[in-house]
């Protein structure tokens, strides 16, 4: 979708549904059929992960079209990040400052969308019916 960034926007605006978009919608349907769902739940699972895929896509999206640079940002925030650590104002804030080493990675956006999406998965896997 990073190819076709006018994609979410157009997805959410709720096109028709042609050919392509039927294939599409049958293809996600097929994929929670059979899990004991009902017909609104099989709706409500297939919106939850397209909205997080096309959210997720439209954030790295604006950040592209922003020029966005998360090292670039990092440097940038060096002393104000400092001075938030200092003050020791914010503690969880700081500690996941200090700690955390995903924002500092190269492929810090699709380690966020895969984690994200396996917890979108397990929470519905988790309210799946039993039996």
């Amino acid at each position: 979708m990073l190819r076709r960034p006018w994609f979410p926007v157009a997805a959410a605006a709720r096109p028709g549904l042609g050919p392509g978009s039927l294939r599409w919608l049958e293809a996600w349907l097929r994929a929670v059929d059979g899990l004991g769902l009902d017909a609104d739940a099989m709706l409500a699972a297939v919106s939850t992960i397209q909205i997080y895929v096309h959210g997720s896509v439209a954030y790295e999206v604006a950040q592209r079209a922003a020029g966005y640079d998360a090292k670039t940002w990092l440097s940038a925030q060096g002393a104000y990040g400092d001075s938030i650590i200092a003050s020791g104002a914010h503690p969880t804030l700081i500690r996941i400052m200090v700690e955390a080493e995903g924002p500092h990675r190269a492929d810090q956006n699709e380690r966020l969308f895969a984690s994200g999406l396996r917890q979108v998965l397990d929470g519905l896997a988790a309210a799946l019916p039993s039996g």
